[in-house]
């Protein structure tokens, strides 16, 4: 489904468990929206110390953490350079801090991405959404 609206506010919520993005906004008509979507799930990356380790990593990770329910290596780009980082998709909000100390304590990482921006700010860049400003 597409929706032509003007963005007016993001919000973050855990509902039953289900970690959901809700947007506020105006459709076309000027009437009020909002809009929940509960298929954007909470991940972070990691960068190996080596790109060579990114699959060896990846497989320690899903053993190392329970809340993952997806582990990709994905080709990104690091301050312009290209990079194998990690993806690792977790199915509770409310435990990435933990996940990510217990990760940084692993010798094979690097460093750990986005577990720092606040769910719905990823959500907004991910979608490529901008909400209004005055």
């Amino acid at each position: 489904m597409e929706i032509v609206f003007w963005l007016l506010d993001v919000n973050q919520e855990v509902v039953e468990g289900i970690p959901e993005i809700r947007i506020w906004g105006l459709d076309e008509k000027g009437k009020k929206i909002l809009i929940v979507d509960r298929n954007f799930k909470p991940h972070f990356y990691v960068l190996p110390k080596n790109f060579e380790d990114a699959e060896i990593l990846a497989g320690k990770i899903k053993n190392e953490i329970r809340d993952a329910i997806e582990v990709l290596v994905e080709d990104k780009k690091y301050f312009g350079k290209p990079v194998k980082a990690v993806k690792v998709i977790l199915n509770n909000l409310e435990n990435v801090e933990h996940n990510v100390k217990t990760l940084l304590k692993n010798p094979l990482v690097k460093e750990v991405l986005h577990d720092d921006l606040r769910y719905s700010s990823l959500y907004l860049v991910e979608q490529g959404l901008k909400p209004c400003g005055w």
